[in-house]
């Protein structure tokens, strides 16, 4: 069983990744993308998704992002 990252939301303490990336906060973006290119915290890798949120992040000017997506080409 796959699940998303908004499942990590769950828990009323914990901060949600999904919640920051979509307020425009580029870590939580890049976090994402990390999340997504890798496969972790029990996502599984989906690069598509990996790339949107490296590129999201890279555009606002977060040079661990635009160092992700250079290494994704």
């Amino acid at each position: 069983i796959s699940i998303s990252p908004r499942s990590m939301c769950s828990v009323p303490t914990q901060v949600c990744p999904i919640s920051h990336a979509e307020a425009g906060n580029p870590a939580a973006m890049y976090y994402l993308g990390s999340i997504y290119a890798e496969g972790e915290e029990g996502v599984k890798p989906d690069a598509k998704k990996a790339k949107k949120w490296f590129k999201q992040a890279a555009e606002a000017g977060y040079a661990p992002a635009q160092a992700a997506l250079e290494r994704m080409k």
